[in-house]
């Protein structure tokens, strides 16, 4: 069942003429980034081999493999 936000952003998107986006959420961790002390979101790879991303502020790139094992900790610390 659709709410009614959905159905109102669909409906912009019809009169815009932009394609509705799709309901399926991307993958992702939280990261907090102890080197500027913000708080972002990095999203999976389309391999599906690692989360990765970029502080936001310095542009400190970080990678963060998946494991055969895996965890259920979603928000982590890049020190």
């Amino acid at each position: 069942m659709s709410t009614r936000s959905d159905k109102r952003r669909a409906a912009w998107a019809a009169i815009r003429g932009i394609p509705d986006r799709p309901t399926t959420a991307r993958p992702y961790i939280g990261i907090q980034f102890d080197c500027c002390g913000l708080y972002a979101r990095i999203y999976r790879n389309r391999d599906r081999t690692a989360y990765e991303g970029r502080c936001p502020r310095c542009l400190g790139r970080l990678r963060v493999p998946i494991g055969r094992e895996g965890t259920d900790t979603r928000f982590f610390r890049a020190v």
